[in-house]
């Protein structure tokens, strides 16, 4: 297999995982009117579990906003915009890595 070929499948990886944070970050939006954040704290042990479930893929566009946030507002330096990209690639890569395990997983246990 080509370099390329690898390359294309990894970007397409991270544009799943990104795609899910999406989903999942635009889905609280919707049924809590406000979007999710790191620093929120709920009330009871279910809601703490599916707050950190959806922070597991909701967490590279919390990330990523918060960036650009910090750029626009506070005025932070280009290399800090570029580091936060960096993590939130690698988080959308992991992302992806475990939503295409988890549909080959299924697929097997149906066919």
């Amino acid at each position: 297999m080509s370099a390329f070929v690898t390359l294309l499948q990894h970007v397409v990886v991270v544009l799943i995982g990104f795609a899910a944070a999406g989903v999942a970050h635009s889905a609280y939006n919707l049924a809590i009117a406000q979007p999710p954040r790191f620093d929120h704290r709920p009330k009871g042990t279910g809601a703490a579990v599916l707050h950190v479930l959806l922070l597991l893929f909701a967490g590279p566009m919390v990330l990523a906003r918060n960036s650009y946030r910090g750029r626009v507002v506070e005025g932070r330096a280009m290399g800090w915009i570029a580091a936060s990209g960096g993590i939130a690639a690698g988080w959308c890569l992991l992302s992806g890595v475990f939503i295409l395990t988890l549909i080959d997983f299924v697929q097997k246990l149906v066919g």
